[in-house]
């Protein structure tokens, strides 16, 4: 329960406060009228007792009588009917809520078992019904509590009689309270107080006669029973100069009289009379222990009408259901239309901020044309506060004194004679037997006069609780409860037993009785089940959880309200129900999850009583509770119905913001809920939209889907290659560049190659480390981000955008494109303008001089899918860009596949817990005919933040979790810049292992200035060569050796990494050139991946950028070819007739035995034939054994072998012309036709050296297709047998050899 205005006791004094009517004269009405109100009005604020007075008990024991409130009407007022009685009620309620939502919460953040709950500090919309509910009440029989203790006559003295109209106004209040059968107003008891006021008006300057009047007056009526009272009616002079000079004045009565206001949510109030139930909604008029079986149970229900026609209650007078039988609340015998003044209108004068009730006074119905008490002055206020005073010390507490003694007196004879005649016959007959209540179905006919004994109790117990004896009511209330149980008088019996119960609060501290909750517990009980009037149980209900909240019974009174929840009433249900919440979150441990429960079902019942500002907020005050707990099905329930509610008070935010969280990826609903869900959302998106005025521009709303993962975003500064053509050349192969599908581990091979290029052309890598940075062409949450991306003018730049669809459902991206904001470079520092595509009227135009953009027609994502969504934009004007947000139109696909429109079926089925429940989703999204088959697509974006890398370094990254820079989306657009584009001729697929072929590089500037000093470096530089750069011998004389043979002499260099292509002179926009380039395959079968990275530099200097690299990476499969085996022995003699040069030979001559097998494993495979044999030594050369035998073509099949024998001659050194790194060069041919070769000598000879990677030791110079033989060569006649002796004649064979070969026609 929330914290109330009053505390327990103030409030319940309140309520049971003496009443008081006033009857006036015309006269009265008009002085009164003068300040703009009523009499009655006019004294509401003073109705409280400031001091202290003290009133004696029938044993003369004085007791104190303090704040004392008497209730005042006016005599002739009404009661509002019942129609007008419920829309009251509604009226109070929906009035007392503030209008914006920002109000409504009140920074009241409890926290609660780890939920920050912000809750209402007050709930005044329940203290207003409250208020309402007790003080629009019809009087009972049963009870004094509301009957008129005393009635005022108020004459002006300007009458031409005072004396004479104070008897008429006595006369006519005699009739009424006489009359048979009783009427409306009801009265206390025969001899109420009658008290005299005459009113004068200081602005007739006739105090003399007034003295005079009142003079008589007291003769007449007594000293104690009159007063003077002394009004002003003259414009103080300050009011006349301006409005500004009274507004220092204290105006006491705006608390309690209520200005006009338009019924501006009159539309939103729904009838509850439902067809049919105006000819049979019969209410009872009078309520009696014999006529207890005609109380309808519909009384609550008819007090909560929402709305109430003027024409139909017009004619037709319907009485209030605790009204009295047949009784006509308006008689014209006895007063007239201008004093008939409705009770609800001076209901409204007690609740600041709510709406007046209709009436047929005019003053209460239309706007004030005088201000409040514009001409009383303080002195007036306080003439005013010395009348009521007098009034109630002087009047009426005089009177209750003597009123108590005298019916204390009567009851005591009066009882002890009953109680002497009728105690021996309920000794005999039972009477004494006590009688549940709770039993009982039907009422029986018990009826008290009005002078019984009974209702003499009740009403002295009554008069003493009105002022403050809560002792001697006490006893009174708990000795008349017997005795209407005893007569089973169940409806005394309820009412004195909950007097009894809050007599014994409403006392002192010191007194020793424990609270009786039982009574009320069987007060509440009795009057729904025995006496069936749920109003009596309704008001025992608010009065005792007061007392409850009081006491700290946070849990009894939270049973309480919800024992008075039924299907009758519905905004009674609605507030119980949240003030039974309220109550379970203060219990101790705190019951949040009953609250936020219990909130639901207030918000539910004050949905079906047309309250829907209240059913928004229960709604939002429970999802505090639901939200983010894993109750995905509760919480789906409460946004959607926050939606609906939001959507149907025009507050098109909130409910965008309530269906937005339907859209979760954690949703459980099914397709079809899912497409329901998104298909409210679009259209309220639609219609939150449309609000903004067409002629100003605006930002596009952020859209929830779909999720775009942020720092999966990629940023690609080149453009994709790697596109496969068909010319008149032959097959065209354009380099692939990077794409965004490039791995880092590519990104890490690449770097290093660029890295290889830059020290090369740089420097040593000492000096050039600490300054490189690789050339990033694609960022991603893996690169390094600390620097921009760098775009030159003209050039493309793209966007890759990672999209999910969380959902099930297939939703459709149109118009795609990103958005941006651009500042050029020549609007200078101060105040530099800026270009932006987002709609808004702080931007200029954008100019497709500025960014051209094509965006994507349309992108399908189907459920739960992930995709990536490309975009490119060229620049046109040096600056720098920024990515800000992606735009798009989204609509979503039905379950048909058909893009959905708002005709799509309203029926779903929305789980909850275990079960399921088919609701009709009502069609707030306002679709009309003309937008049946139109497509619900809305226009939106989403933001693209990127978040760098965490930083861990130091103590405070760590704990603060701090993160780096990333700069993808801010790129730096510089001045125009050549491109190259490179293209592979001829490149082929796949070779057999050692396989040599010739291959082009094209090399294409399509950029917009020229390029010059092109490198490029490949990750396997042992296989290929360029044919710019050949390596030819030293030397094509032919050295004669000591023997007789001739060789080319080779001078053995070292191989870079790197190759400087032959660009002599820069290479311009638009221009190509054709280089030529060799490939050898690897020596290892299988597939090998082969890295290039061409490296350029622009003619011109070009900030932001000195160089730029193009990178490619080809596939190559590689199959098995020829397995070479070489064996070796000295030569033997010959028999030669020159026995030195047969001895030499012998010594200086070595036989190489070269078996060749062809191990070719593809289908079909070709058959091979070796065709040339070169040799490379600086001691060794090759000659044919025979001639004949090595030139004859052996075609090797797949699986065979072929031999061939060569002699191997070891030269004499000429030291003038040789040197260490000389070779000598000799071949052998080992085909009939060894020109059928076309692969020049130099290139198997660049090959053989980058085999070997320019290593200086012999060891490490071996190509794989070289052999090095150490070979041990024993005696020819083994004359030495020991392995000592075989050393001692072995010497080193070194040589190497290169075999061609061919397949077929192609000659390797």
């Amino acid at each position: 329960m929330a914290q109330c205005k009053e505390t327990a006791k103030e409030f319940i004094e309140d309520v049971f406060s003496p009443m008081v009517a006033v009857l006036c004269s015309a006269e009265v009405e008009t002085v009164c009228q003068k300040n703009g109100l009523s009499f009655v009005e006019l004294i509401q604020p003073f109705c409280r007792l400031t001091s202290e007075a003290h009133i004696r008990d029938p044993n003369n024991v004085s007791h104190p009588v303090r704040n004392l409130h008497i209730v005042v009407h006016d005599m002739n007022a009404h009661l509002p009917q019942n129609i007008l009685a419920k829309k009251l009620l509604n009226d109070v309620v929906s009035n007392s809520l503030p209008q914006h939502s920002a109000d409504i919460m009140q920074n009241n953040v409890v926290t609660v078992n780890n939920h920050d709950l912000q809750l209402d500090a007050t709930t005044p919309w329940f203290e207003a019904y409250r208020s309402a509910f007790l003080q629009i009440a019809y009087p009972s029989d049963h009870e004094f509590l509301r009957h008129y203790l005393a009635c005022i006559f108020v004459v002006s003295s300007s009458n031409a009689d005072p004396i004479e109209q104070f008897v008429k106004l006595t006369h006519q209040q005699s009739i009424q309270q006489n009359q048979q059968p009783h009427k409306l107003p009801k009265w206390f008891m025969p001899n109420i107080l009658r008290y005299y006021v005459l009113v004068h008006d200081v602005m007739e300057q006739e105090e003399a006669k007034a003295e005079t009047v009142y003079q008589n007056l007291k003769a007449k009526y007594g000293v104690l029973s009159c007063h003077l009272l002394h009004i002003n009616s003259r414009l103080p002079a300050s009011a006349t100069s301006g409005p500004s000079d009274s507004v220092n004045m204290p105006n006491p009565w705006s608390r309690f009289i209520a200005q006009k206001q338009e019924m501006s949510e009159s539309a939103e109030f729904e009838s509850f009379l439902r067809p049919g139930d105006e000819e049979n909604d019969e209410f009872p008029t009078h309520v009696n222990e014999g006529s207890l079986q005609s109380v309808s149970t519909d009384v609550d229900l008819a007090l909560e009408a929402t709305e109430y026609d003027s024409s139909s209650s017009s004619s037709q007078v319907i009485c209030h259901p605790l009204g009295p039988d047949s009784e006509v609340l308006y008689d014209p015998l006895t007063s007239d239309t201008d004093s008939a003044v409705s009770i609800s209108s001076q209901f409204t004068a007690n609740h600041a901020g709510s709406k007046p009730s209709a009436d047929s006074s005019g003053l209460r119905c239309g706007s004030r044309s005088v201000p409040l008490g514009v001409c009383l002055t303080l002195s007036d206020h306080e003439r005013l506060r010395i009348f009521i005073n007098e009034f109630i010390v002087k009047g009426l507490i005089s009177w209750a004194e003597k009123s108590i003694r005298t019916l204390n007196d009567q009851l005591t004879t009066r009882k002890g004679l009953h109680r002497s005649l009728f105690s021996a016959t309920k000794k005999w007959f039972g009477g004494s037997r006590q009688t549940n209540p709770a039993i009982i179905t039907n009422s029986t006919n018990v009826v008290y006069t009005s002078d019984a004994p009974e209702m003499q109790m009740r009403r002295l117990a009554d008069l003493a609780f009105m002022f403050q004896l809560y002792e001697l009511a006490y006893q009174i209330y708990h000795s008349a409860k017997k005795d209407f149980n005893n007569d089973h008088a169940w409806l005394h019996y309820a009412g004195a037993m909950e007097m009894a119960c809050l007599s014994v609060f409403m006392q002192d501290s010191t007194n020793q009785r424990q609270y009786p909750l039982h009574y009320m517990e069987t007060t509440i009980t009795t009057y729904l089940a025995a006496c069936k009037v749920p109003h009596f149980a309704t008001r025992a209900t608010l009065l005792s959880t007061e007392v409850l909240k009081a006491k700290g019974l946070f849990a009894e009174a939270a049973m309480q309200f919800i024992k008075m929840t039924s299907e009758e009433s519905d905004l009674r249900s609605a507030l119980l129900l949240e003030q039974a919440a309220h109550c379970f979150v203060k219990m101790k441990p705190p019951m949040v999850r009953k609250y936020a429960f219990h909130m639901i079902l207030a918000g539910h019942r004050f949905n079906k009583s047309g309250q829907k500002r209240h059913a928004l907020r229960s709604y939002a005050q429970a999802l505090q509770v639901y939200k983010g707990r894993y109750w995905s099905m509760a919480e789906d329930h409460i946004n959607y119905t926050i939606g609906c509610q939001s959507f149907n008070l025009k507050q098109f935010d909130v409910a965008t913001s309530a269906l937005k969280h339907l859209l979760s990826a954690n949703s459980q609903q099914s397709l079809p809920q899912q497409t329901a869900f998104l298909r409210e959302y679009l259209s309220v998106f639609k219609q939150l939209a449309s609000q903004a005025p067409d002629d100003e521009e605006r930002e596009l709303p952020e859209l929830p889907l779909p999720i775009v993962e942020s720092n999966a975003i990629k940023v690609l500064c080149a453009s994709n290659a790697g596109l496969i053509q068909q010319d008149c050349l032959g097959l065209r192969i354009q380099a692939t560049g990077v794409s965004f599908n490039t791995t880092d581990a590519e990104n890490v091979r690449f770097a290093r190659l660029e890295e290889l290029i830059v020290s090369s052309i740089s420097g040593p890598p000492s000096s050039s480390a600490m300054s490189f940075r690789p050339t990033i062409q694609c960022f991603t949450r893996t690169s390094n981000n600390t620097t921009s991306p760098v775009i030159a003018v003209e050039e493309p730049v793209t966007i890759e955008v990672t999209v999910i669809n969380q959902l099930k459902v297939t939703l459709v991206l149109r118009d795609i494109r990103l958005l941006w904001r651009f500042t050029p470079d020549e609007c200078g520092n101060a105040e530099k303008a800026f270009y932006s595509n987002e709609q808004s009227s702080n931007t200029p135009k954008v100019d497709k001089n500025v960014i051209l953009s094509t965006p994507l027609s349309e992108v399908l994502l189907e459920g739960s899918e992930t995709k990536q969504v490309c975009i490119s934009l060229i620049i046109r004007m040096m600056g720098q860009l920024q990515i800000t947000g992606l735009a798009y139109n989204i609509g979503c696909m039905s379950t048909s596949g058909q893009l959905l429109t708002s005709a799509v079926p309203d029926s779903v089925s929305l789980a909850l817990g275990n079960s399921s429940v088919s609701a009709v989703l009502p069609p707030f999204s306002g679709a009309n005919s003309s937008s049946l088959s139109s497509p619900i697509l809305v226009s939106g974006k989403v933001h693209l933040e990127v978040q760098g890398p965490r930083l861990n370094s130091t103590k405070d990254e760590r704990l603060g979790k701090m993160y780096g820079p990333d700069k993808r989306l801010n790129l730096i657009i510089t001045d125009k810049m050549p491109k190259l584009e490179v293209f592979f001729r001829e490149f082929p697929a796949s070779l057999f292992t050692g396989q040599v072929c010739q291959a082009s590089v094209e090399l294409v500037n399509t950029g917009h200035r020229p390029l010059h000093n092109v490198f490029v470096a490949t990750s396997n530089p042992e296989f290929l060569t360029f044919s710019s750069s050949p390596r030819k011998p030293e030397t094509s004389e032919k050295q004669a050796d000591d023997v007789g043979y001739s060789s080319d002499v080779i001078h053995r260099h070292d191989v870079t990494l790197v190759t400087k292509l032959d660009v002599t002179s820069p290479l311009d926009p638009g221009s190509s050139l054709v280089i030529p380039m060799w490939i050898r395959s690897p020596d290892v079968p299988g597939d090998h991946v082969i890295d290039f990275l061409f490296y350029y530099e622009p003619a011109e200097a070009v900030p932001h950028c000195r160089h730029r690299v193009l990178r490619h990476t080809a596939q190559l499969t590689v199959h098995p070819s020829l397995n070479i085996r070489a064996i070796c022995g000295r030569m033997v003699n010959t028999g030669a007739a020159d026995q030195a040069e047969d001895i030499y030979r012998s010594t200086n001559s070595v036989f190489v035995s070269l078996e060749v097998e062809n191990i070719c494993n593809v289908p079909s495979a070709p058959s091979l034939c070796a065709v040339q044999t070169l040799c490379l030594s600086e001691d060794w050369m090759i000659k044919e054994i025979n001639s004949s035998a090595l030139k004859q073509d052996v075609s090797i099949g797949v699986q065979e072998c072929q031999l061939f024998t060569l002699k191997a001659v070891k030269c004499l050194h000429n030291s003038d012309k040789s040197s260490s790194n000389a070779l000598k060069l000799s071949t052998v041919s080992c085909a009939s036709d060894a020109s059928k070769t076309n692969i020049p000598k130099y290139i198997s000879i660049d090959f053989f050296f980058r085999a070997n990677l320019g290593e200086s030791s012999k060891s490490s110079r071996l190509a794989p297709s070289s052999f090095r033989f150490v070979s041990d060569l024993s005696s020819a006649n083994g004359a030495e047998s020991s392995l000592a002796g075989k050393l001692e004649k072995s010497f080193i064979f070194d040589l190497n050899l290169i075999i061609q070969w061919q397949v077929r026609r192609v000659l390797i």
